[in-house]
């Protein structure tokens, strides 16, 4: 895969994730025993128990001109993006330029291998 193709890879996943968060979105953001959740709905103890460490980040256009991305996996297409230290999405960009969320499985949100992809690539 050349580096223009990552790098496709790569704008094509920040348009997307334009597109879905407009300025003025609330990230919300906390851990419990399992682990840390994030969300665009506020996080209740109700369904996170012993919930703590809850925190909000309003998103602004200076966010959405800066979408870090912690890796692109060449083979799955999939990138993994930083939501400002919020928590983290993973989105697979298919051969169409197509965007879809992929699923956190468990293990290190920054590792590849962590993620399931909606579209497998043939």
């Amino acid at each position: 895969m050349t580096a223009t193709l990552t790098t496709l890879i790569g704008d094509r996943a920040r348009l997307y994730l334009q597109q879905q968060v407009p300025p003025g979105t609330t990230l919300w953001w906390g851990q419990d025993d399992d682990g840390e959740h994030w969300s665009f709905a506020p996080l209740h103890e109700s369904d996170y128990p012993g919930l703590r460490n809850l925190k909000t980040l309003e998103v602004t256009e200076a966010h959405l001109q800066q979408i870090p991305i912690v890796a692109i996996e060449e083979t799955l297409q999939l990138v993994i993006i930083n939501l400002w230290d919020h928590g983290y999405q993973g989105l697979q960009v298919d051969p169409d330029g197509e965007v879809w969320p992929a699923s956190f499985l468990g293990g290190n949100p920054q590792k590849p291998e962590s993620w399931e992809v909606p579209y497998q690539l043939v």
